[in-house]
C-alpha cells in the first residue's frame, strides 16, 4: 500500500508484498541476525521459483536490510518494508495485559515487544 500510494508500479508493489510476506522467515534458524539468514532463504526459494535476478535481488535486498540494528532504506521496496515493519505495532505488544504477566510480577516478552522509532 506504501508504494502503490506513492505512485510506484505495481509490479514493484507486488515485490514489496513477497518481501513483506518472507521478511521474518530468518527467524526459524535464529532471532539474531534472522534478516540476513531471511535474505539468504528467500533467495533459494524465489532463484527456485525462476523469479528473475533483479526481482530477486530487490526483494532479498529489502530483507536483509529491514532489522533494527541493519535498517537501511536501499531501495524503494526496503523503505517500504522497513516503514510497514516498525508499523506493525499494537497496544498488547507494547504493554501487556495484566493476564499475560508472569506471577512473580514481570510482563511476558516477545521479540516485538520493543518499539524502534
Amino acid at each position: 500500500m506504501i508504494l502503490s500510494t506513492l505512485g510506484y508500479p505495481e509490479r514493484d508493489c507486488e515485490l514489496a508484498q513477497i518481501a513483506a510476506y518472507m521478511h521474518d522467515i530468518g527467524n526459524v534458524v535464529n532471532r539474531n541476525d534472522h534478516a540476513h539468514s531471511g535474505a539468504i532463504m528467500a533467495f533459494r526459494l524465489l532463484d527456485k521459483l525462476g523469479m528473475p535476478a533483479s526481482e530477486i535481488a530487490l526483494i532479498i535486498s529489502a530483507i536483509g536490510n529491514h532489522d533494527e540494528s541493519t535498517a537501511s532504506p536501499v531501495n524503494a521496496v526496503a523503505a517500504a518494508l522497513i516503514i510497514a515493519d516498525k508499523s506493525d505495532v499494537r497496544r498488547s505488544r507494547v504493554r501487556p495485559a495484566e493476564q499475560e504477566k508472569q506471577s512473580h510480577g514481570e510482563a511476558l516478552s516477545d521479540i516485538h515487544d520493543r518499539v524502534n522509532y
